[in-house]
């Protein structure tokens, strides 16, 4: 069986890792970005660029689209330059943004119309493991079209899980950032108030990663990256903005949102005060200031060697 022709729509900090690593497994990828720029150094990982959303699509079996929220996703498929207009019947776009699962039933429709196969598949693990291809992928869509694009999926993660009927991928990644922000929003809080009461913040942490209390958010975020000032790579608004979205999933399913409405308005209060396109390390900026102390580049700082 030959392998899919891949058209990958989005080269930013997620999608050009992921789009190499399906370079580097032997696929025929082509790219595109709305930015020129973005075709910089895609031949030297084995892709090449195309210029166009229309010139993508006649050369590819399965589209991926991997871009910031769910209006460019509308846009990218159902636009008047869109996958829609040149897309041959048969197609499959996976769509791997954190999108709103309402849309993406609501593009799911307009597919179907034109035979064409949407399955949403958005990721987890951040970019060292798009790099590494052990992202978790949590999947929604037809069985019959998730088992063909199956290959392609696990050329880019370790764990690929069928969530449900198209939306349900979606949706689980709403739930599981939700959760992120709001252990990341907990520890920050936790590691201020330690750093108040003159306790060590590292060690506060090395307890939480043994203890019923952990999370990413300590084992991993805190310890490698927020203590040594090192980017997660992604921003607070985009933190904001898949807050915001599981807020409104949950209200259409009539799920009451005490804890999210209190860790959406955390988080927006960064981009309220200008801070939303800096990395996430930088969340627990106003931490700092309520302390009274340092959190990010604590680990640097303790290991200078002292005059």
């Amino acid at each position: 069986m030959s392998m899919e022709k891949i058209g990958f729509i989005g080269m930013g900090n997620m999608g050009r890792p992921m789009a190499t690593r399906l370079a580097s497994k032997g696929y025929d990828v082509r790219a595109y970005d709305i930015r020129p720029e973005a075709s910089q150094g895609l031949e030297e990982v084995g892709m090449l660029w195309a210029g166009s959303i229309r010139e993508i699509t006649q050369t590819s079996s399965v589209l991926i689209t991997m871009v910031l929220k769910a209006e460019q996703v509308r846009e990218i498929i159902l636009g008047s330059e869109g996958i829609l207009e040149t897309a041959s019947s048969g197609t499959v776009v996976l769509e791997m943004t954190s999108s709103d699962p309402a849309v993406t039933r609501e593009v799911g429709l307009k597919c179907a119309e034109k035979e064409i196969l949407l399955i949403d598949a958005p990721v987890s693990g951040g970019v060292e493991a798009a790099r590494k291809g052990t992202l978790t992928i949590m999947v929604g869509g037809e069985e019959e079209a998730v088992d063909r694009v199956r290959p392609v999926l696990m050329a880019m993660g370790k764990t690929i899980v069928h969530m449900g009927s198209l939306g349900s991928g979606h949706a689980m990644k709403l739930m599981n950032n939700f959760i992120s922000a709001t252990t990341l929003s907990a520890t920050a809080e936790v590691v201020a108030l330690a750093c108040k009461a003159g306790i060590s913040a590292e060690r506060v942490v090395e307890v939480l990663q043994t203890s019923t209390g952990t999370s990413d958010a300590v084992t991993r975020k805190f310890p490698q990256h927020i203590f040594p000032n090192e980017e997660i790579g992604f921003t607070i608004d985009i933190m904001q903005k898949d807050v915001k979205t599981y807020l409104q999933f949950a209200q259409e399913m009539g799920i009451p949102t005490f804890v999210s409405s209190s860790v959406y308005n955390l988080w927006n209060l960064h981009t309220i005060e200008g801070r939303g396109q800096q990395d996430a390390i930088h969340f627990v900026e106003p931490y700092e200031r309520w302390c009274g102390s340092q959190i990010r580049g604590i680990t640097k700082k303790n290991k200078e060697v002292p005059n």
